[in-house]
């Protein structure tokens, strides 16, 4: 499932966690969309 979103902000950040061994990279990036209060517009 993608989920799509258009923002309007000029200061976007574009956030990448790959799957790994354990898939580190995938729950680092929640925890990091989580800590910051950052909104997630995709998967």
């Amino acid at each position: 499932m993608t989920k799509k979103s258009q923002t309007q902000s000029e200061n976007n950040t574009l956030l990448l966690g790959f799957p790994g061994g354990g898939l580190v990279g995938i729950f680092t990036i929640s925890y990091l969309i989580s800590q910051l209060k950052m909104t997630q517009i995709g998967e």
